[in-house]
C-alpha cells in the first residue's frame, strides 16, 4: 500500500493543502518521502493524520479537534495492488 496524495481542508494551518506523493514523470507513488521544515509547520500533524487513516480501524476525532474549526475534511488517495482507493472524512462543527 502506498499513499498517492493527501488533501486537507480547514484543519489548523492546513486550510486548503494538497500534497502529492507521486513521481512527476511516471505518476506512480514514490517509495520514500521526507518532510522537512521549521518547527510548528505541521510535519508531525501530517504524519498523525496519515497514521489515523492507515493504521486505525476508526478515526478518533478527539485527537484532531481544534477550537473554532467549523469544517474539517481529509482526503487520502491510496494505491493498493494497482487499485486506487480514496478515503474521505468530513467533520462539521457548530461551535
Amino acid at each position: 500500500m502506498k499513499i498517492c496524495s493527501i488533501h486537507i481542508k480547514g484543519y489548523k494551518q492546513f486550510q486548503d493543502t494538497y500534497i502529492d506523493f507521486t513521481h512527476p514523470e511516471t505518476g506512480e507513488p514514490v517509495n520514500k518521502v521526507c518532510f522537512i521544515g521549521k518547527n510548528g509547520t505541521g510535519k508531525t500533524t501530517i504524519l498523525r493524520i496519515i497514521n489515523e487513516f492507515v493504521d486505525c480501524d476508526y478515526f478518533n476525532i478527539d485527537k484532531f479537534f481544534w477550537k473554532n474549526c467549523l469544517n474539517i475534511s481529509f482526503l487520502i488517495k491510496i494505491k493498493i495492488n494497482d487499485q486506487f482507493l480514496l478515503v474521505f472524512k468530513n467533520f462539521i462543527f457548530f461551535i
